[in-house]
């Protein structure tokens, strides 16, 4: 459904976007790795609620 597809979307561009951020961040500062893994962290964290929501609300359209 489009409501997957917009979810999975959302969660590849944020997921990407926090990635090259980390990459270019342990570049600059290789000190503040564990704080920049930690945030690497909150963002998978959020792509996993956000695909969990998307997968549950599709469930409950298609069903109901």
């Amino acid at each position: 459904s489009l409501l997957l597809l917009f979810s999975f979307l959302s969660i590849a561009v944020l997921i990407y976007t926090a990635v090259r951020s980390a990459i270019i961040s342990i570049g600059r500062n290789p000190l503040a790795a564990k704080a920049i893994r930690r945030g690497l962290y909150q963002v998978t964290l959020v792509a996993l609620v956000i695909l969990s929501a998307a997968l549950l609300a599709s469930y409950l359209i298609l069903t109901l």
